[in-house]
């Protein structure tokens, strides 16, 4: 109804009492329906909107506290966008899996239904998305056509063996690579390097066209600048003037070799006293990530011509991550302590 208010704004506004300079962008947000949606029209009231509820996420993350109002302002923010711009193929990506994960056994109309439901006026290029997202789905394997034995074939669809398998272990990810890389720059907590974070993207792009050992060579190369930079930074860090000249000589000495220069910081990381967090199953995590490169190079850095499959390809990326956090939280130890 118009004119009432979208959420309590009483129920929030000791939560957002700190934030006097978010004042305006509050206001917007929790104005009411018609002023809202008048509001976000323009590209600067969008920006206000969206400023609000990502500051009403923070606190909520924070605070420890999982805001029913940040919630309630993030699915209507969206909404309001989907019915004035239409939606990012990102966002119709994510809504696509949600509802084969409802509904393994569907057709395409039920799918756009489905998603029509979140917003009744989506623009007209938003259905061609959604069958092109639904094509890509199909051509990865996640889907294949049929829904029962009277009905083999297209519109009608099922997820497949291998596609339920990634929605039941929830790593559907790499399938979606916009929501990859999200989660991946949330993960590190940290800015992600340009060259290490386009490897990765064309590794996802590589890996959906199923171009499974191109995929792993892109995600190795990732891996090699991520320990690059992680050589760097402990090398800045290291107080002791002879001993940082002994680590950087035996780097020079490991000249191009992966495997010479990774032993060597290894075992100068292994040796020192980090805290438990960072010891914690260090050397698993270091030797995962370099597996990675592995898997494309050998010691002397050549090619190693190994076949890679889509079940290898899709573990790599599924593990990347969680090395890479190792990495980049190393990296941010010894910015700020001496080794």
């Amino acid at each position: 109804m118009v004119g009432q208010p979208i959420i309590d704004k009483p129920a929030c506004a000791s939560a957002l009492e700190p934030a006097t300079t978010h004042t305006d962008a509050y206001e917007l947000v929790f104005h009411t329906n018609d002023a809202a949606e008048h509001g976000v029209q323009s590209t600067w009231g969008r920006r206000r909107v969206f400023l609000a509820v990502s500051w009403l996420e923070a606190w909520s993350r924070e605070s420890g506290v999982l805001s029913s109002e940040a919630a309630n302002a993030s699915r209507w923010a969206l909404k309001v966008a989907i019915r004035s711009h239409g939606m990012e193929k990102a966002q119709l990506r994510s809504l696509v899996l949600d509802v084969l994960r409802r509904e393994p056994a569907t057709q395409f109309n039920s799918v756009e239904n489905e998603v029509r439901n979140l917003s009744p006026n989506r623009q007209f290029d938003d259905y061609l998305k959604l069958h092109d997202i639904m094509w890509e789905l199909l051509i990865q394997g996640n889907l294949a056509p049929g829904f029962n034995n009277s009905n083999l074939d297209l519109p009608f669809i099922h997820v497949t063996d291998y596609g339920m398998r990634c929605i039941e272990a929830n790593t559907i990810l790499p399938h979606d690579p916009d929501g990859y890389l999200e989660r991946l720059k949330r993960l590190i907590g940290h800015p992600l390097d340009d060259i290490a974070l386009s490897y990765v993207r064309e590794g996802l792009l590589t890996f959906l066209g199923g171009h499974y050992f191109s995929a792993t060579v892109m995600l190795g190369v990732a891996s090699e600048q991520c320990i690059d930079l992680l050589i760097e930074a402990y090398t800045n860090a290291i107080a002791d003037t002879n001993r940082k000249t002994a680590f950087v000589k035996k780097i020079e000495q490991a000249g191009r070799s992966v495997k010479d220069r990774f032993d060597k910081l290894r075992n100068e990381l292994l040796a020192l006293k980090l805290p438990p967090t960072l010891m914690d199953a260090l050397d698993i995590q270091l030797s995962g990530i370099f597996t990675l490169i592995r898997y494309s190079r050998n010691d002397a850095g050549h090619p190693t011509g190994q076949v890679v499959d889509r079940d290898m390809a899709h573990g790599n990326l599924l593990l990347f991550p969680q090395y890479c956090k190792r990495v980049y939280d190393l990296i941010e130890y010894f910015r700020m302590h001496p080794a």
